[in-house]
C-alpha cells in the first residue's frame, strides 16, 4: 500500500509529489471549486451529497464539482485550498501514526511471542483469538500463556484493534479515491461529469470524516494507561499459569474474561468519536457495503464470462459454448452495474478495459487500465525490473498496455 503522505502518491510518481507539496506550500492564484465546509448538523442537498454530509464541520470535496474543477483543484488550487488538500493527503499517514504506535504497544508487551513456530504469514488478531478459544492446541509456554492472558483482557487493546481494523479500511478507501482523481487529472483523462464522478467524491469525504473521528479515538487510546493493575493481579498470574498446565476450568474463566473485555470495549466505542457518527451514517454505511458486495459478485460471475484471459480455470459448462461475442456482451452489463454500486473495485476496471478493448479499442480500454493501475497503486512509468518483476500477471498486463500507448496516456505530469 502505498502512502498518500510519502514519496509517491497512488498512480503517480515523485515528480507529480513534488508538483503538489509545491502548490501546498506556494498556493497557486487560481481557484478550483473549492473544498466545501458544511456546518455540523447541517443538512445538505441530496444532489450535492449522495453519500453523505460532513457531520464534523470539515472541509470536503462535495459532489457538485465538474470533471474540470477537480483538475482546477489539484492543478491550481487557491491558498486555502492548498492547506485543505494536503491535511487531506496528510491524513492516512496521520492515522497510520497512531495505529504503529499501538503495533509498538503489542511489541513491547512481547505479543509477537505468540507467533513463534508458526510457518504461515497470517492474521495475528486471527491468530490470537484462535488461541484464545483453544489454548491446548498450541502448546503454550508459561510466558505465551501470560501474554495470552494479558493480551485478551486488555480492554484497551481490544477496543484499539477493533478501530484499527476500521481505519484500515477508510484509509484505503481513501486513498483509492484520490487516486482515482490525481489518475485522471496527471494522466489517464478518464472521468467524466456524472453519477461516477460524483460517489468516487462522496467516497472520499466519508472515508475522511471517519478517519477523522478515529484519528482522535486512536490518540486517546494510546495516552490511556494500560490495565496494568487488573493484567498483573495474582488472579491473572494463577490463570496464565493454570492455561499452560492445560486446566480446562483456566480456559473456560479466560473466556469468560475475554467476553468480558469485549463487551466493554463495544460500550466503548459506542461513546467514542466515531460511535455517533456511525450511528448518524448507518444507512449511508449499509449503502456502501451493498454496493461493494454487488461489485464483488458481479465481479465472480464476470470473471466466469470473460474470454482468453484465465486459460488455468477452465470456463463453466453454461459458458464454455457460447460465442465470444455474447461472452463479452453479458460481461459489460455485469460491470457497468456492479461500478454503477463500487466505482473504486479495481478488478472491475480491469474486466471493464479487456472488454471495452475487444468491443470498442484501445481508446476507450487504455483510460481504464490506467484507472486499473491507479488503484493497485502503480505508476505507469515503472522503471525498476526488481519492481516489475513482483508484479502479478493483471498489473503486468495494465502495466504495458498504458506504457507502449503514451499517446492515449499523459505521462508528462507524471515522471
Amino acid at each position: 500500500m502505498v502512502d498518500l503522505g510519502s514519496s509517491c502518491v497512488r498512480g503517480v510518481g515523485p515528480g507529480l509529489v513534488l508538483v503538489l507539496f509545491l502548490i501546498h506550500f506556494l498556493g497557486a492564484s487560481a481557484a478550483g471549486p473549492g473544498i466545501r465546509s458544511v456546518a455540523p448538523g447541517a443538512v445538505a442537498n441530496v444532489q450535492d451529497f449522495p453519500w453523505t454530509q460532513l457531520q464534523d464541520g470539515a472541509q470536503g470535496l462535495g459532489s457538485e464539482a465538474t470533471v474540470r474543477d477537480f483538475e482546477n483543484l489539484l492543478r491550481k488550487p487557491s491558498s486555502d485550498d492548498a492547506k485543505h488538500l494536503k491535511a487531506l493527503f496528510d491524513l492516512p499517514r496521520d492515522v497510520d501514526v497512531w495505529i504503529e504506535l499501538g503495533r509498538g504497544a503489542d511489541r513491547i508487551n512481547g505479543v509477537q511471542q505468540l507467533l513463534a513456530g508458526s510457518l504461515l504469514v497470517e492474521d495475528v488478531e486471527e491468530r490470537i483469538e484462535l488461541m484464545g478459544r483453544q489454548p491446548y492446541d498450541f502448546d503454550l509456554t508459561s510466558a505465551q500463556a501470560l501474554i495470552l492472558v494479558r493480551t485478551l483482557i486488555d480492554e484497551n487493546r481490544t477496543l484499539r484493534v477493533q478501530l484499527s481494523r476500521v481505519a484500515a479500511e477508510e484509509i484505503e478507501e481513501l486513498r483509492d479515491a484520490i487516486a482515482v482523481l490525481v489518475s485522471h487529472t496527471f494522466g489517464s483523462g478518464l472521468l467524466s461529469d456524472g453519477e461516477d464522478l460524483k460517489l468516487i467524491a462522496a467516497r472520499a469525504d466519508l472515508a475522511a470524516m471517519r478517519l477523522r473521528a478515529l484519528r482522535k479515538d486512536l490518540e486517546v487510546l494510546a495516552d490511556s494507561p494500560a490495565n496494568r493493575v487488573e493484567r498483573d493481579s495474582v488472579t491473572v498470574l494463577k490463570l496464565a499459569s493454570a492455561l499452560a498446565r492445560g486446566d480446562d476450568d483456566a480456559h473456560m474463566e479466560l473466556l469468560s474474561l475475554r467476553g468480558h473485555a469485549v463487551r466493554i470495549s463495544e460500550n466503548r466505542r459506542e461513546n467514542s468519536a466515531l460511535g455517533p457518527l456511525d450511528e448518524a451514517l448507518d444507512p449511508v454505511l449499509d449503502a456502501r457495503r451493498e454496493g461493494r458486495r454487488v461489485a464483488s459478485l458481479n465481479y465472480n460471475r464476470v470473471w466466469e464470462l470473460l474470454p482468453d484471459w484465465d486459460a488455468f480455470r477452465p470456463a463453466p459448462s453454461d459458458v464454455a459454448g457460447m460465442k465470444k461475442t455474447d461472452r463479452y456482451a453479458a460481461c459489460i452489463q455485469l460491470i457497468d452495474e456492479g461500478l454503477a454500486g463500487d466505482p473504486l473495485h479495481a478488478q472491475l476496471c480491469f474486466a471493464k478495459a479487456m472488454v471495452v478493448d475487444f468491443a470498442s479499442g484501445k481508446e476507450v480500454s487504455i483510460p481504464w487500465f490506467a484507472r486499473y493501475l491507479a488503484l493497485r497503486g502503480l505508476s505507469p512509468n515503472l522503471t525498476s525490473s526488481t519492481q516489475l518483476h513482483y508484479l502479478d500477471p493483471q498489473d503486468r498486463y495494465a502495466y504495458f498496455r498504458v506504457r507502449d500507448e503514451p499517446t492515449l496516456y499523459r505521462p508528462e505530469d507524471d515522471d
